[in-house]
């Protein structure tokens, strides 16, 4: 491995709250912010954005490969499982803004926040988007 690309390892290792040996961040831009857990052995490609909000909190199983420009947003609890693949330009946000009852912009509404869950051994294909609330697997 080369010294800037060591180097770039040892910089994204201390963007997470926890992280797992043997971790390969296959990137040159990560954005990790708020409250972060990577397993052992995960892959990250290239852009990846993880960033939690209020009390949220991102936990990321065993052996999990997150694809290029994944973006993974938390208010409340994303979890996903072991062994699992998410595919390139997925989205999976656990908030929206409630629409319902109100006459208001929409950017001034509140969030409301559900868990997302992607089980062990799940593959989620390229530019899907993850509602809150979903479970899969």
């Amino acid at each position: 491995m080369k010294l800037l690309e060591r180097w770039r390892q040892k910089g994204f290792a201390k963007l997470f709250e926890r992280l797992g040996p043997d971790c390969v961040f296959d990137a040159e831009h990560l954005e990790i912010k708020g409250h972060v857990e990577l397993g052992a052995r995960c892959t990250l490609a290239n852009n990846v954005l993880m960033r939690t909000h209020k009390r949220g909190k991102i936990v990321v199983g065993d052996d999990v490969s997150l694809g290029d420009h994944v973006m993974i947003a938390s208010n409340d609890y994303v979890e996903i499982g072991a062994n699992s693949r998410i595919e390139a330009y997925c989205v999976l946000r656990d908030m929206n803004h409630s629409f319902r009852g109100t006459d208001v912009h929409w950017r001034l509404t509140p969030h409301q926040a559900d868990p997302i869950r992607v089980g062990e051994n799940c593959f989620v294909g390229a530019h899907s988007y993850i509602m809150p609330g979903v479970t899969l697997g």
